[in-house]
């Protein structure tokens, strides 16, 4: 039953695979670029950091769950295989092992190696950028997202019992509560709040801080809406693209107003990710739950 496993999925662990060792080498590049970065250019640091593709990396574990983990079981209930293999000589529960274990070692060891450049790309990238920005491609919470692709895809399979249905759906699933997490994550822990009066660095671009908001407020803390206009300063003067100009900064503290900040610092990085692999944990091992139940139970 492993051997058969792996040869049903050969073509898709491969291609995986292929995928996997081309961003695989772009972290690596990225993190030897970054490595070779002095302190004094961190500028330079965060534009080059930006442009790999962060968004594209964490994606890969909703494909691996949407083309190799939903059609694990599906694809036997589609095609009317499942019943047979009940009806051999194993128990159920020692079938869903052989057939969900043994891609899920092969997936786990695969993303593990691969996640290891990640985390190279991360302590290269957290020496002169914001460590927030790469939350997502820090080893724990990156294999604790492929875990819940892998569990909530099969999972996902087992219930509608139709490949590409169950593609869509998982990936639907996956997403929102990706999304959801990712909204939680800035109120785990009540954020703090501090202002800002112009002088100096501006906090956002601090390292350890994670911005959530920002807003301008007067002295009494209450918000200020006017424009630059109506604060007596020239809008044209200050009309630089999309961004704040130190002029601007200027205008602001002759106007005696204040940037607010509400933000999580640094020391509360660890603690959220921690909360965050928990919950992806606690999805998965319900879904694997589930499904030894529901193949227990299914008549057919």
């Amino acid at each position: 039953m492993k051997w058969l496993t792996l040869r049903q999925n050969s073509i898709a662990i491969i291609v995986m695979t292929v995928f996997l060792l081309f961003f695989g080498i772009l972290a690596i590049n990225a993190a030897t670029s970054l490595r070779d970065y002095p302190a004094d250019k961190s500028l330079l640091a965060t534009a080059l950091a930006q442009s790999y593709p962060v968004s594209i990396v964490i994606t890969l574990p909703a494909l691996m769950g949407a083309f190799i983990a939903a059609p694990l079981i599906s694809k036997e209930i589609e095609n009317n295989t499942l019943q047979l293999a009940f009806t051999q000589s194993i128990t159920r529960s020692k079938w869903f092992w052989d057939k969900f274990g043994t891609l899920f070692i092969l997936i786990v060891v695969v993303f593990g190696l691969f996640s290891i450049s990640q985390h190279y790309f991360y302590l290269n990238a957290i020496k002169l950028t914001n460590a927030w920005d790469w939350f997502d491609i820090q080893i724990v919470v990156y294999m604790a997202y492929v875990v819940l692709a892998f569990s909530l895809g099969t999972f996902t399979g087992l219930l509608i019992g139709k490949q590409v249905p169950s593609m869509a759906v998982f990936l639907v699933l996956f997403f929102l509560i990706r999304f959801a997490l990712f909204k939680m994550r800035a109120y785990w822990f009540k954020p703090l709040v501090s202002t800002w009066n112009f002088i100096g660095e501006d906090p956002e671009f601090q390292k350890g801080i994670w911005v959530i908001s920002t807003r301008l407020v007067d002295k009494l803390g209450n918000p200020v809406t006017v424009g630059l206009k109506q604060l007596g300063c020239d809008v044209l003067q200050f009309q630089v693209g999309d961004v704040l100009s130190t002029v601007e900064y200027d205008c602001y503290q002759r106007a005696g107003l204040l940037m607010e900040y509400i933000y999580q610092p640094i020391e509360r990085f660890l603690h959220i990710q921690a909360i965050e692999v928990a919950i992806t944990l606690i999805v998965s091992i319900l879904s694997i739950a589930l499904m030894l139940w529901i193949l227990e139970k299914r008549k057919r």
